[in-house]
C-alpha cells in the first residue's frame, strides 16, 4: 500500500507547489542566454520536495518522527533548504538579500 501512496503524495506535493508559485508569480522568466525555456517556469520547486519527503514520512511511516536519524535529516537539511530559498528569492528579485558564498560552504557543510 506504501508503494502506492508514495507517488500519489509526491505528485499531489509537486502539483500544489506549482500552482501555489504560478498564482504567486514566483516564477523564472526566459530570455537569459543560459535558460533553454521558452515559458515561465517556478525556481523554487525543491521546497516542495523537502517538504513532500517528510510529509510522505509522517503520513506513511509516523513511528520514525521520534527516530534521532529522521530528526537529524530534518534539521540537518533546514540550513540548505533556508540559504537556497533566499537566493532563489532574491534571484527573482522578491526579496533583496545577498548572501555571501561562505555563509552557503557553511550551511552546505552543516
Amino acid at each position: 500500500m506504501n508503494y502506492i501512496l508514495t507517488p500519489i503524495i509526491a505528485i499531489i506535493c509537486a502539483v500544489i507547489g506549482l500552482l501555489l508559485f504560478k498564482k504567486l508569480r514566483i516564477l523564472d522568466k526566459p530570455g537569459n542566454d543560459l535558460k533553454n525555456t521558452r515559458k515561465p517556469v517556478p525556481t523554487i520547486q525543491g521546497i516542495f520536495v523537502y517538504l513532500g519527503f517528510f510529509a510522505i514520512i509522517a503520513i506513511l511511516f509516523p513511528q520514525y518522527l521520534d527516530n534521532n536519524l529522521f530528526l537529524g535529516l530534518l534539521f540537518g537539511s533546514l540550513p540548505i533548504v533556508i540559504v537556497e530559498l533566499i537566493e532563489e528569492l532574491s534571484y527573482i528579485d522578491i526579496i533583496k538579500i545577498n548572501i555571501h558564498p561562505l555563509i552557503r560552504l557553511c550551511a552546505h557543510i552543516l
